[in-house]
């Protein structure tokens, strides 16, 4: 009987150990230099580690992790990546504390059950960094110029840094539930994996590589268009600084990761001589890595701790019913002591219609709250025209007493084919501060938005 290697894995022999020795050199020389260091990780986990932070819907949890059962009984898992581990560890150890950036990297072999073919087998070496314990933007730049830099330390220079956000947990439900009701119209022309996969993760069409399917998710409605305030700011700001340090990059709003726990920023560099397939590195930022309680129904819950004195808890609601689908939320945060409540709701009607509506409280200085409301529609064919009011009232926010009122409205229609969006709105802003004079402002605005 003839014994060789299993399918999907290789032999690393004497002739070529020196091209990993030199790429993991240069990662050596490198990462420390931006005050990373080096950590190194279990081959295997508890699975309930992967299926709860990478997402039960996830392709690598669904159908390609390594899974057993040890003999204590216990459920076992090869690791798939490491970033789920990096933060278990950082939790067991209490790196946290003192509250500071703590920055890693790790190199070793991962672990996917996936079909062999050319770049991609079954166990494969990974290299990876972390940057735990900060919000700033500038993490996240940091992050992607060292990489640039990496791989052009490498000789690689075909290569092109692609950036995309994938907005929050709070705007990020509500345009699932869109899109997977735009995805419904070409349900018949998707893929067989996307026609599985696009109730529990419809994200997952927009960067599907079949043909078909690429030419569907180019006329859907992109998560880059619906983000809240404060994901769009924190893009911005992640554009501007990359500008400022001269890492060249490109936009790509079809650009999505498959596993579940990032928001907002979301990278690849990519490769022009690999064909399709053409990622050599990704990564993203994840702010909230959290235990959810099963769900019960359409009810679900979630129960979050991170550093700083930092807890929350949430309860969330997503249901369809009479050609409507619902999607609300009530969550609290202690935060250092601060007390912060938060709700939203959004029903997205079948013929085109959508109400949000959202109020949030803190316990802080002169307890602001704010409550906010929008009504949208969307009509003719493929929907091109949408049209939609929004009102704002927020009480004291700077001051005692302030009442501080907005509404708008705003019409957008997007051109078949090249991808231009036209948009005009008017918005008028009031305060009223007891013993001051105020006056409203206005603004109305036009223009185009091109999409490349």
């Amino acid at each position: 009987m003839k014994i060789q290697s299993i399918r999907g894995v290789k032999d690393i022999l004497p002739d070529e150990i020196w091209k990993w020795q030199y790429i993991e050199s240069v990662a050596h020389n490198i990462f420390p230099r931006y005050g990373f260091k080096e950590i190194r990780l279990p081959v295997f986990e508890d699975t309930r580690l992967f299926s709860r932070s990478i997402g039960e819907a996830t392709d690598i949890v669904e159908k390609e992790m390594y899974t057993f059962e040890d003999r204590g009984g216990d459920s076992i898992t090869l690791r798939p990546e490491g970033t789920a581990s990096v933060v278990r560890a950082y939790v067991q150890h209490k790196m946290y504390n003192p509250p500071s950036v703590l920055k890693m990297f790790y190199i070793g072999p991962m672990f996917r059950y996936e079909r062999p073919q050319a770049g991609r087998l079954r166990q494969f070496n990974q290299i990876g960094v972390e940057a735990m314990g900060s919000s700033s933007p500038v993490v996240d730049v940091e992050v992607m110029t060292m990489l640039v830099e990496f791989f052009r330390e490498l000789g690689l220079t075909e290569t092109r840094l692609e950036i995309n956000s994938l907005g929050s947990q709070e705007c990020r439900p509500q345009y699932r539930e869109f899109l997977k009701t735009e995805i419904e119209k070409h349900l018949d022309q998707l893929c067989d994996n996307c026609k599985n996969r696009y109730q529990r993760n419809p994200l997952r069409v927009l960067d599907c590589k079949a043909k078909q399917c690429g030419e569907i998710a180019e006329g859907l409605p992109k998560l880059i268009d619906h983000l809240d305030t404060a994901s769009a700011d924190h893009f911005s700001e992640v554009r501007s600084l990359l500008d400022s340090a001269g890492t060249p990059y490109s936009v790509n709003p079809s650009l999505v990761r498959g596993l579940d726990y990032y928001n907002r920023t979301a990278f690849e560099v990519t490769s022009q001589n690999l064909g399709a397939q053409n990622a050599i590195c990704g990564g993203g930022r994840y702010d909230n890595l959290r235990y959810d309680t099963p769900k019960f129904g359409p009810l679900s819950a979630a129960i979050d701790v991170g550093d700083n004195e930092r807890w929350s808890a949430s309860v969330s609601l997503s249901s369809k019913f009479s050609g409507a689908s619902i999607i609300a939320k009530v969550g609290y945060e202690d935060f250092q002591g601060v007390d912060t409540l938060a709700s939203s709701a959004g029903i997205l009607f079948s013929q085109g219609t959508n109400i949000s509506v959202s109020y949030s409280t803190v316990d802080s200085g002169n307890d602001p709250d704010n409550f906010y409301i929008k009504l949208g529609h969307r009509w003719g064919p493929d929907r091109v025209n949408s049209i939609a009011i929004d009102y704002q009232v927020t009480d004291d926010k700077a001051a005692a007493g302030d009442e501080a009122t907005a509404w708008g409205i705003g019409f957008a229609h997007d051109i078949p084919g090249p991808k231009v969006t036209l948009y005009t709105g008017y918005k008028n802003w009031d305060l009223d501060r007891p013993g001051t004079a105020t006056q409203d402002v206005d603004s109305f605005n036009m223009g185009a938005r091109v999409r490349f």
